[in-house]
């Protein structure tokens, strides 16, 4: 029981902490975020998306594996972020386009 407490403890010094330092608190959600975001060196090759929200991911077409029927509508769906910098580096930017009756008949997600 007393680690409960303490997390709750945590919390509240945490919301204390954000509300006297809103800057602060404004770039751990935008790390946050990036954090969350970020699937450039995943391998979702067995991983069911059908109906997860992949707007705003950003992904490398040199390490990120993707279900084989979803890359050709992933690429279509993203656009490169910093083709100087890194030409690899891509954000969906629209819901891909997936024929699920084709993904459901060959039982891939």
């Amino acid at each position: 029981m007393a680690d409960v407490r303490l997390i709750a403890l945590d919390r509240d010094d945490v919301r204390f902490q954000a509300l006297r330092n809103p800057r602060e608190l404004a770039g751990g959600i935008t790390r946050l975020d990036a954090v969350i975001s970020d699937f450039t060196n995943a391998d979702l090759t067995h991983v069911g998306l059908r109906g997860i929200n992949l707007h705003g991911v950003r992904w490398s077409s040199f390490h990120t594996r993707w279900p084989l029927d979803w890359e050709d509508p992933i690429r279509h769906a993203s656009i490169q972020v910093a083709p100087e910098r890194r030409p690899d580096l891509y954000e969906i930017r629209d819901e891909p386009r997936i024929r699920y009756s084709q993904t459901w008949q060959r039982g891939v997600s």
